[in-house]
């Protein structure tokens, strides 16, 4: 089960990523009009910000998973 917790979390992870990236892309390629800095912030972004928002989201789990325990345990 934490297997396919740690999958989901990741495949969220990158098609949030993918949307975020390219509305960046967009972005920058408007602001500078340089299509290769605007793939370069892209590609940047999307590496670090998957590796990021992966942690973030397995913080989240292991936080509802210990409130989960401790209800059962206050039962």
């Amino acid at each position: 089960m934490k297997y396919k917790s740690n999958i989901i979390s990741l495949g969220k992870a990158v098609s949030w990523r993918f949307i975020g990236t390219l509305y960046t892309f967009i972005l920058v390629k408007l602001i500078t009009g340089q299509w290769t800095f605007a793939l370069s912030v892209g590609f940047f972004e999307i590496t670090i910000k998957v590796f990021l928002f992966y942690i973030h989201d397995r913080v989240w789990e292991r936080l509802r998973h210990r409130k989960d325990t401790q209800n059962y345990i206050n039962i």
